[in-house]
């Protein structure tokens, strides 16, 4: 009995334990009832504003749409009337220049009309004078010309007899000037030569000093970034393995396209080459931890194939910068990688054109570094960065120089030598000739004292003579002349 009273107790607490949970099921039944509700009623509420919302948004494509065409067509009216403009201003131009040609035409020639009388006048004058003048000369002229005659009769014997000594000291003299001027042409010739050399060796000097600064510069890595110089400072020093350059001391780049190219690399002028041995993530943290500064670095084996940008040629458009620049081969991806969707221009104007035209990732640069890029932003000023960007190219121009002075002073020391023994040679012939010539001219003068006195009252005669006749043939001359 009392265990069968154990078991209804029993029995009741586990009714009343299966009540309570069917109340509590119950209870969660209801609330979760009314959850489901509130969402379908939520539901109901959001699909009726993503309707609203989808309907906004076609109608704001819609007027997008003919927002952007109007657009479009208002650029295309702005280009049309902007060409009629230029062509209206280029004929306004080439009518004013010929209206100032012919105003300028006009009064040189009013001033050469006046110029021409004046000097009408002038020679009419002067052409008096000058007749008057040669009739005078004339009369001189015939008196001078008797009295030379008279002479001339008495001194002719004399002549005969010296005729011969006379040709013959007169052949030496001048083959004996001639030797002088041999020797002189090659003695200045020679200190020509000295000189030249001096000048090459002087000029050679300073080029080697303009070379020893350059390769000063490269080796201290002035003008560098601090990142730059401080992982190149690293590598000459052993603590960074492999290989590193920087990418800019490797161009060669045409002094013209300097300014441009360095506008072009931004932030990638001092990006440093990282062979296939280099350790990337050393380099990354050997920066990171340290406050050197930052550094743009392109590893060989991460660098992507770029394409490089096709462009056509027209009035303007210099050309795609990686290939208007020289560098070794094994940096080209990075060079096509930065420089190969960069097109180079003559000017702004040609830039603002090409600016819708080219690649989303593309850049137009003009020779004055200035940046266009097709989202409308634009770069300008200068930094000098030139300066450390043309090193490769004065330094291969300083040794190319250097070896040609030095080709040309060894060349300049072969004539040296041989103008030497030319000079040797020409002294020992002149001193020769110079004895002949001394005797020769002693029995000149021994023969020439017998009539020197009616010489020379002849040859003052004969002076007097040829000088009236000088006259005569001025005067002569002038009146043809005038």
């Amino acid at each position: 009995m009392n265990r069968w009273n154990s078991e209804m107790i029993q029995l009741k607490a586990n009714r009343d334990k299966v009540s309570r949970s069917l109340a509590i099921l119950d209870e969660r039944k209801h609330s979760l009832q009314s959850q489901k509700d509130n969402f379908d009623h939520d539901i109901s509420r959001l699909e009726d504003e993503i309707s609203i919302h989808v309907e906004r948004i076609e109608s704001n494509n819609a007027e997008f749409l003919r927002i952007q065409n109007d657009l479009n067509e208002a650029h295309t009216k702005e280009k049309e009337i902007r060409d009629q403009l230029h062509q209206r201003q280029v004929e306004r131009e080439k009518i004013e220049r010929s209206l100032r040609e012919a105003r300028q035409l006009l009064i040189n020639y009013e001033t050469k009309d006046v110029q021409i009388k004046a000097h009408q006048n002038e020679i009419k004058t002067r052409m008096e004078n000058l007749n008057l003048s040669l009739q005078k000369a004339r009369n001189s002229v015939e008196v001078s010309q008797r009295e030379f005659d008279l002479s001339q009769t008495s001194v002719n014997e004399a002549e005969t007899q010296l005729q011969h000594i006379k040709q013959d000291l007169e052949t030496k003299r001048v083959e004996l000037q001639k030797r002088h001027q041999d020797v002189s042409e090659l003695e200045s010739n020679r200190k020509k030569l000295y000189d030249q050399a001096a000048k090459l060796e002087s000029d050679l000097a300073k080029l080697r000093v303009q070379l020893d600064v350059l390769e000063q510069a490269e080796k201290s890595l002035a003008g560098y970034s601090n990142g730059a110089r401080y992982l190149i400072q690293n590598r000459q020093q052993g603590r960074l393995k492999g290989e590193l350059r920087i990418v800019s001391s490797q161009l060669i780049i045409p002094n013209e396209y300097e300014l441009a190219i360095a506008a072009a690399l931004g932030e990638y002028l001092d990006g440093i080459f990282l062979g296939q041995d280099t350790d990337v993530d050393h380099i990354l943290e050997l920066l990171g931890k340290e406050s050197r500064g930052r550094a743009a670095l392109f590893p060989l084996d991460l660098v992507q194939e770029s394409r490089t940008v096709k462009i056509e040629s027209k009035n303007g458009v210099i050309g795609v910068a990686s290939e208007l620049i020289s560098y070794p081969d094994d940096i080209k991806p990075i060079i096509d990688l930065l420089l190969g969707n960069v097109i180079l221009v003559q000017s702004r104007q040609i830039a603002r054109d090409m600016m819708h035209d080219i690649d989303p990732f593309g850049k137009v640069v003009t020779l004055a570094g200035e940046v266009f890029s097709p989202t409308g932003t634009i770069l300008a000023g200068k930094e000098g960065a030139t300066s450390r960007l043309g090193r490769p190219r004065q330094k291969q121009e300083l040794l190319t120089a250097i070896q040609l002075l030095n080709d040309e002073i060894i060349h300049k020391k072969s004539e040296i030598d041989k103008s030497d023994v030319q000079i040797a040679n020409a002294r020992k012939l002149e001193v020769e000739l110079d004895e002949e010539v001394r005797l020769a001219n002693r029995e000149y003068d021994r023969l020439r004292e017998v009539h020197q006195q009616m010489h020379l009252r002849n040859e003052q005669v004969k002076r007097q003579m040829e000088w009236q006749q000088n006259q005569v043939s001025t005067l002569t001359s002038q009146i043809k002349q005038s």
